[in-house]
């Protein structure tokens, strides 16, 4: 059996119709209508706090930049072979789909 596209969409305009009106009918029986409550841990809001101070952190450190071309303009930037292909493999690992 195939089912369309527009077949999924009248089912699910029925059932969003049917549920809807159950919700309503559910409220208007109970009298009251209840109310949702959110509570954040605090491991949450320390995460929240470090998010936040992430965003706010400048993307590029510009001492850093700088030093950087002031090494390479000096011809005096050594990096190692091993430094290199240890990056290249941590970003390798970094970047591996989960």
């Amino acid at each position: 059996m195939i089912i369309s596209k527009a077949q999924v969409q009248n089912i699910m305009k029925i059932y969003g119709k049917e549920s809807s009106s159950a919700r309503v009918d559910n409220i208007k029986s109970t009298g009251a209508s209840k109310t949702d409550e959110l509570s954040i841990s605090s491991a949450s809001r320390i995460m929240q706090k470090a998010m936040t101070a992430a965003k706010q952190a400048p993307d590029i450190r510009w001492e850093k930049v700088n030093q950087l071309k002031e090494k390479m303009a000096a011809d005096n930037l050594d990096i190692s072979d091993e430094e290199i292909a240890e990056k290249i493999i941590e970003q390798a690992l970094l970047d591996e789909p989960v």
